[in-house]
Formats: structure tokens, sequence, C-alpha cells
């Protein structure tokens, strides 16, 4: 979580994920919290991925909310397209009002995995590609020495 402008009230972060049924706990890890102040600085919000962790649709999952009175269509102005997609989602919620301040640049997700790629003299191109609808992001570690690194992300979403 990229934060511009911090948070200055007291709360706390809870990341939920949908189980089928319920939106539940993930036991989350702050790390934007900073003196009882989630979003209170730059950081990682990291969980280990749930076992019941079940794909749905935002449609579905509002459906199933609110007794099936819920359509996607009057409810989420944002992003149709991913209404009627089977996702998995992750609910962020605080347990109180930001202040007025709290700016984020940015929220990108990270695959938790360690197996990464590693590029020596000579290998100069790693090729990532993503299907209509999908997000991606890219994560570089330098680990030894000093290093001149210059990393290009493009992309095209339709």
């Amino acid at each position: 979580v990229d934060v511009d402008g911090a948070n200055g009230n007291s709360s706390v972060l809870t990341a939920s994920y949908w189980n089928s049924s319920a939106w539940t706990d993930t036991s989350d890890t702050d790390g934007t919290i900073s003196s009882g102040k989630t979003m209170g600085q730059d950081g990682t919000v990291a969980w280990t991925v749930p076992g019941a962790w079940s794909a749905g649709s935002l449609n579905n999952i509002l459906q199933n909310l609110d007794n099936g009175t819920s359509n996607f269509r009057s409810t989420a102005a944002t992003a149709p397209q991913y209404g009627y997609q089977d996702l998995f989602w992750v609910r962020l919620e605080v347990s109180a009002a930001l202040d007025s301040a709290v700016t984020l640049d940015s929220i990108n997700a990270l695959a938790g995995s360690t197996a990464y790629a590693e590029l020596t003299a000579g290998d100069d191109v790693i090729e990532l590609a993503a299907n209509y609808g999908e997000f991606g992001s890219v994560e570089l570690t330098v680990t030894t020495g000093t290093v001149n690194t210059v990393v290009t992300v493009g992309g095209k979403f339709v």
C-alpha cells in the first residue's frame, strides 16, 4: 500500500476473504499501521492464503448477502466487467473513519511466492502476460552487490 497522505485517526484494518457464503477474517498482518493508526505509513498487508477461499462473482456475493435482492448492476458503478466473473475477492475494512488527509497512491497485489526468476549477465528479458480482465504486478528484489537496473512495465488493457 503506497500511502501519500497518512491517517491520523486510531483504527484497525481487517482483510477478509469470501468463503462462498460469508466474509471471513484472514488474520492479516497490517504493515501500514503506525501508532495504532492503519494507513499511517507505506506498508504491506499480508496473510496466508486460506484453504476455504472460494471464487465468486460480485453479483452472486451481493445476492447471497442480501438474500437475492441485490443486483450488481444497481449497486456497483465501477469495473462492471468484473461483476459477473468468478474471481477470488478480499475485502479491506477499517474499524473507524480515516481522517480527511488520507490519500492512497496505490494498492498493488503481490504474490507471496519466493520462486523468483534470477537474471545474470546476458539475460535481459522476462516476459509477463495477462489476459483480458486480469491484473499483474512486478516485484524487483536485489539481494547483493551494486546493480544498475531498468525495469520497464507496459500493458494494454481494453
